[in-house]
């Protein structure tokens, strides 16, 4: 956690401060001990209680510090999660989990024949970002009986292939970084699978990112997740070629379906 103190984090300064603040505090009330330096007293009782001490009001400052958004954008580095969720519900704003991109996928052939493609075979782009089909297809030559399993391969006059197929795929995992444009040259994980010569991303692969509310760059700043953070309830707002100038995913690579929810812009 942000606030995760210990003896190492504790410069000299600070250090020597507890010292004479635990040497005051023994003198004031109890004048007639022997603390100076190089006494047992001052070696194994003002040293260590000092150590104590620094971290503690180290650890002070630090928390006093988060209860404030503009101390926290000023220092990301207090921008933990746990403390950030619980400062912005005062707010009436939430964390929003981030989706999973989905788009699809184009495998390119050799020859026309029939392919079977189990569920979970995964591929990747240049980066190491993975995706999945999340259902077994089966790439057809003749005609499709079942949609919801199979798919029509078709004749493409391509350097990667003479014929193709698409399919649905789905980021392993959340992050804007998942977003791949179309074209991006993909590659197989699992098995390669034969006759395929090829693979690319067809028509994109978004997350639709919803907007974010202004205090996004209180945690973007250190987690860099601008994006994740909507309001429970208010009004929204027009269309913001600025607000979407950080989110080009959502408005350039979205396969389907409408607009993310217009939010308070950033």
């Amino acid at each position: 956690m942000a606030i995760d103190i210990n003896l190492p984090d504790i410069d000299q300064a600070a250090f020597d401060t507890a010292q004479a603040e635990i040497v005051q505090l023994i003198r004031e009330n109890a004048p007639t001990l022997d603390i100076r330096r190089g006494t047992s007293l001052r070696d194994l009782l003002v040293r260590p209680a000092a150590q104590f001490h620094a971290v503690d009001t180290e650890r002070i400052n630090r928390l006093r510090q988060t209860y404030s958004l503009a101390l926290m954008a000023a220092n990301p580095a207090l921008a933990d999660m746990d403390i950030a969720k619980a400062l912005l519900a005062n707010l009436a704003y939430f964390p929003r989990v981030g989706t999973l991109a989905t788009g699809y996928t184009a495998f390119y052939l050799a020859t026309a024949k029939d392919l079977y493609i189990p569920a979970g075979y995964i591929v990747q782009d240049g980066a190491l970002h993975q995706y999945q089909t999340t259902t077994a297809w089966t790439a057809r030559t003749g005609t499709v009986t079942d949609p919801a399993t199979e798919v029509q391969i078709s004749a493409i006059d391509s350097a990667l292939g003479k014929y193709f197929f698409v399919l649905p795929m789905t980021a392993l995992a959340v992050g804007a970084e998942y977003n791949a444009q179309a074209n991006d040259a993909l590659q197989a994980v699992s098995s390669p699978l034969a006759n395929v010569t090829g693979l690319a991303v067809y028509t994109g692969l978004s997350n639709r990112r919803v907007r974010s509310p202004p205090f996004c760059s209180i945690v973007t700043a250190r987690y860099g997740q601008c994006g994740q953070w909507a309001m429970a309830t208010g009004p929204s707002c027009a269309t913001s070629t600025t607000c979407w100038a950080s989110l080009p995913a959502a408005r350039s690579m979205s396969t389907s379906g409408p607009m993310p929810p217009r939010l308070p812009c950033c």
